[in-house]
């Protein structure tokens, strides 16, 4: 009778190639236990061959390689990757779902030149009942008198930061396969949910001045329609539409994209960001911007 290392040993070569051809390049425990049982019969596999040992098998052979996701706050994970794994894709991995999001997205769309060491990767929260609480310029004042909120939920590896954002459900709404640097297909925000998406949350993209460069290299790309039917599409309580309509203007899109956004109703003064202590006051968007920007 063959022990299972013998099995394993003689099937090394079909598991080798399945490996090589699969899309995925980083796998999760589960999932490498999920490809024995669903494999196991084709490759001939003993029946009492355990999942830690196909695990085993496939890092000593070198077939995978263990990476460590480390975090000050919360346990490390274990991924097992192929050696062209990228970061986004072990990004992408540590939860269910997700997508690359804000300054990643901005990077991955050639919206700027930066090439950051932050990964922004977005799980979306479960649909929540619409909020019945009546807008007022009080409360927008006290919303935006303070920082904004940041995600907790931080892991490095090697030399990136990884934030895992827990955002509003939109069903990954605009969300579309991008190509990353080495060639890697991934899932992120397009590039018309990702200028909604800094213009919201502008700390999650390198702060405003960065979320004015990201608007000016999309110049030209989408149109300012598209841009509002997005921004429709999410929803989102506060007019953000004075946010981008004065982005729009600043970047220097051409008219007809930044007239949709004009037309709208302007009934409350506005924030581009958080916690400004030296700003400015735009009369045409009834908008509070950073002084100097």
């Amino acid at each position: 009778m063959l022990k299972s290392t013998d099995t394993l040993k003689h099937a090394i070569k079909r598991i080798q190639v399945y490996f090589s051809q699969n899309a995925s390049r980083v796998y999760t425990e589960y999932e490498l236990r999920a490809i024995l049982k669903y494999k196991r019969a084709e490759w001939k596999i003993a029946p009492w061959t355990l999942g830690s040992r196909f695990v085993e098998f496939l890092l000593s052979n070198e077939i995978l390689r263990e990476t460590r996701v480390e975090s000050e706050s919360y346990p490390a994970k274990r991924r097992f990757t192929r050696e062209d794994a990228t970061p986004y894709q072990v990004a992408l991995s540590l939860a269910a779902d997700t997508y690359l999001t804000h300054s990643t997205a901005v990077f991955l769309h050639g919206l700027t030149d930066q090439i950051p060491k932050t990964i922004y990767v977005n799980r979306e929260q479960r649909p929540k009942a619409a909020s019945s609480a009546c807008l007022t310029q009080g409360r927008i004042d006290l919303a935006f008198s303070g920082r904004q909120r940041t995600s907790k939920y931080v892991f490095r590896i090697a030399s990136h930061r990884i934030v895992v954002l827990s955002g509003k459900h939109t069903g990954r709404l605009e969300v579309e396969s991008v190509d990353g640097p080495s060639g890697e297909l991934l899932q992120a925000t397009s590039i018309a949910r990702t200028l909604v998406d800094i213009t919201v949350r502008s700390g999650y993209a390198g702060g405003v001045s960065q979320v004015l460069e990201a608007y000016r290299g999309a110049r030209g790309r989408i149109a300012g329609e598209r841009l509002l039917g997005v921004l429709k599409e999410l929803d989102y309580v506060y007019p953000y539409h004075q946010s981008i309509g004065f982005l729009l203007e600043k970047a220097a899109w051409a008219e007809e994209d930044i007239k949709p956004f004009r037309t709208l109703e302007m009934k409350f003064d506005f924030y581009l960001l958080h916690g400004m202590r030296e700003r400015e006051y735009d009369q045409r968007w009834r908008l509070f911007y950073p002084k100097g920007l």
